[in-house]
């Protein structure tokens, strides 16, 4: 769908209430007609001036939520608001958009580089493909990235806000996609390049690189389908990856040995799903059998309860044709009753009009050529 259509002038855009907006940035004033000030606090319209919500725009919207530099709680009642108001005029909201959500991240990362070089360490990887947090970052989402990276100061160990200038290692020169990862070239402070390097070179396993950032993530799927900021590079302790700053350690037994396991693991699961199914068939088949024996009691309490009725009324057995008794046992009992009743009647009507020879010939218990046609004659007489 063009998120462009029915577009709106600036002019039009600010003359709109508060209300309009999905979200409004703290920090302004409101004018005279109670709207905010200055204009620019004001994100996402998505209603008209009548306060109607407006389909194209609450689209355009929700395709620019994910852009928004504003907290995760803002965000997240953005959102709320706008599937809301979607809903509302038939806008089909994606399962992509709702499942959703920007994230702190903290991603630990083989940073293995190409060289080091006085000051410099060239190519340390930043961001790969897959992080040690089990999340997915496509290439795409790492290329749009990648000038966010540039510049960005590399600290130690992960802090909050306002972090310490003694805690600077250094600053993210160059980034760049490079062989399957984003990759920067990362210039040490000369006053704290003695310690990284003895520590890389002493402990290569107990170091590494973690990125400290945003980004918005398909909860559902694990995949991060963009990063919204990035507030710094960090070096940590005990990095959540298979090596540390400046070896790639393989382990290629245990690789082989969990692949064994993999494949034993998908081999039990075939096993369990066969017999999975197995276990189904019988479970149908016997159901399909209970079903059939509950109705076929059901067809002889049915059959039962018609005979006591008949046998109650009094009626003879000539009296009860066989398209009879088949109308009775495909009918509820209570109707079948009425009809039984009705055939007592008709009984009682022929008795009444026909001589006796005649009601001898059409209700003798030997005679089976009695036939619904018969009754009816014999009750015309």
């Amino acid at each position: 769908m063009d998120i462009n259509e029915a577009v709106w002038t600036a002019a039009h855009v600010n003359d709109l209430p508060d209300s309009a907006f999905a979200y409004i940035s703290p920090g302004g004033s409101k004018d005279g007609a109670g709207k905010t000030v200055p204009r620019s606090l004001r994100h996402l319209p998505y209603k008209d001036a009548s306060g109607k919500v407006d389909a194209a725009h609450v689209r355009n919207a929700l395709a620019r939520l994910p852009q928004m530099n504003i907290s995760a709680e803002a965000k997240a009642s953005a959102k709320s608001k706008l599937i809301a108001a979607a809903r509302s005029v038939g806008v089909e909201v994606s399962e992509e958009i709702r499942q959703t959500e920007e994230v702190e991240l903290q991603e630990r990362v083989d940073a293995k580089p190409d060289r080091v070089e006085g000051d410099t360490i060239y190519g340390v990887a930043l961001l790969k493909g897959q992080s040690a947090n089990g999340r997915t970052y496509p290439t795409e989402t790492m290329q749009r990235a990648i000038p966010m990276f540039e510049g960005r100061p590399v600290y130690a160990n992960h802090s909050g806000p306002g972090r310490d200038v003694r805690d600077l290692i250094g600053v993210l020169r160059n980034a760049r996609f490079e062989r399957d990862a984003v990759r920067a070239d990362l210039d040490v402070l000369e006053s704290q390049g003695a310690w990284l390097l003895e520590a890389a070179e002493k402990a290569p396993e107990a170091v590494g690189l973690s990125i400290d950032g945003r980004g918005v993530v398909n909860k559902n799927k694990g995949v991060v389908e963009q990063i919204t900021r990035i507030n710094s590079v960090d070096v940590v302790a005990h990095p959540a990856t298979v090596a540390g700053l400046f070896e790639e350690q393989r382990n290629t037994a245990k690789e082989a040995e969990m692949e064994q396991e993999l494949k034993e693991a998908k081999a039990k699961v075939a096993e369990l799903t066969e017999q999975v199914e197995k276990v189904t068939a019988e479970r149908d088949e016997i159901t399909a059998k209970v079903r059939e024996l509950e109705e076929a009691k059901t067809r002889a309490e049915h059959r039962a309860a018609i005979a006591l009725l008949i046998s109650e009324a009094g009626l003879p057995e000539g009296a009860v044709t066989e398209t009879f008794r088949e109308t009775l046992e495909g009918i509820a009992v209570e109707k079948a009753k009425k009809l039984i009743e009705e055939r007592v009647r008709m009984v009682k009507a022929i008795k009444a009009k026909a001589p006796v020879s005649k009601e001898a010939d059409i209700f003798n218990d030997k005679n089976d050529a009695v036939t619904e046609e018969k009754m009816v004659e014999a009750i015309k007489g």
